[in-house]
């Protein structure tokens, strides 16, 4: 079934101007009829007045007879023939767009992309579908799941997930990282970048970030923090260009704890090169932990807390809250972190001093 939106789009192309009306007008001004001006140009006059009422195309033949004509240069004549091709064609490409692909809109969280400013606000269902062709940069929405399955994901998928929105995320992590500028990626350049991490972690979310993109800048990525969308289960995200790497990561509920495991979590896939073009990692709730998950997971929990420091306060046995805070301090980590290790390590139980787990504002 075809939508057929006659009034909008045959308004809209009543509105266009085809080349022939500018021409028209010029002869108007100079004086010049029609007659004389196929005689001038050697058309005949019927040829005149097919292009002057749109019923005939101004080719590059006739664009420079024109210009001997009018010394008007034939490269306008053919700039007016090509924008009136183009929008004609817009036109007609939006009056054929199916209600199938009008009801993708229901699985596309359009109205979070509204929000971000990534579409216009109060749009027609067919100019919406317009824009997120543009934004998907996709022909036919209807072609998204095809798309899909390009996608590499790290683990298998426990649970069905609303692809529509996935790629959505993907595309906004592309569009976010597309204007930072890097220098060549090198992950040798990764390992340097390393000691720094901790230090950061202690600044304010806002300020972290942005020395996290400096200092990742120079080692060929293009790091950013994109917002989560409903239904995706996204936390992380690298794909790699010829030349650079984007990296991306959510504020998933907003954990500190959270926001710091996953981010060490990718660098230990970026040392590791887990990856060939682009990869998507799920939160453990909705993946299955394979041999490089497992690898990445024993990075970011060793970088965070080396192995013999947590090993000596385990046998210490003192979980109180004091006494996290205090070996928080020593390894110069948020607290969180630590409690979240105990947790996790079910040395603690899940409730445990959770109060230490702060959430970004």
């Amino acid at each position: 079934m075809i939508i057929m939106a006659m009034n909008m789009n045959d308004l809209s192309l009543s509105l266009l101007t085809p080349p022939g009306e500018t021409l028209q007008e010029i002869l108007s001004t100079k004086n010049i009829s029609q007659k004389e001006l196929a005689i001038r140009t050697g058309l005949t006059t019927k040829h005149i007045n097919q292009i002057i009422n749109g019923n005939k195309s101004l080719t590059y033949s006739t664009a420079i007879k024109l210009e001997n004509a009018l010394g008007i240069p034939a490269s306008f004549w053919n700039t007016l023939e090509a924008n009136y091709c183009e929008e004609k064609l817009k036109i007609q490409e939006l009056n054929c767009i199916t209600q199938k692909e009008i009801n993708c809109l229901k699985l596309i969280p359009h109205k979070e992309l509204k929000r971000l400013g990534f579409l216009e606000k109060k749009l027609e269902s067919i100019f919406l579908v317009e824009q997120l062709r543009r934004f998907f940069n996709i022909s036919n929405l209807l072609n998204l799941p095809k798309l899909a399955n390009q996608i590499a994901f790290r683990t298998p998928i426990k649970v069905k997930h609303n692809f529509y929105a996935l790629l959505a995320w993907i595309r906004m992590c592309e569009i976010g990282t597309s204007a930072i500028e890097v220098k060549e990626y090198d992950v040798k350049r990764v390992n340097f970048l390393l000691p720094e991490i901790k230090n950061i972690m202690m600044l304010d979310i806002n300020i972290a970030i942005e020395r996290l993109t400096t200092l990742f800048s120079k080692c060929g990525i293009a790091f950013k923090v994109t917002p989560n969308l409903p239904d995706v289960p996204a936390q992380g995200l690298i794909k790699k260009f010829s030349n650079k790497v984007i990296l991306c990561l959510t504020i998933k509920n907003k954990y500190t704890d959270v926001f710091w495991f996953t981010l060490l979590h990718e660098i230990g896939h970026l040392l590791n090169d887990d990856f060939h073009n682009l990869f998507v990692d799920l939160d453990p709730s909705s993946r299955e932990l394979n041999e490089k998950e497992k690898r990445a997971d024993h990075f970011a929990n060793d970088f965070l807390i080396p192995k013999k420091e947590y090993h000596s306060f385990i046998l210490k046995n003192d979980f109180s809250k004091n006494s996290i805070i205090a070996f928080a301090k020593a390894e110069n980590i948020i607290p969180g972190i630590v409690v979240s290790r105990l947790q996790n390590d079910k040395i603690v139980s899940k409730s445990w001093c959770n109060e230490l787990k702060v959430k970004y504002s």
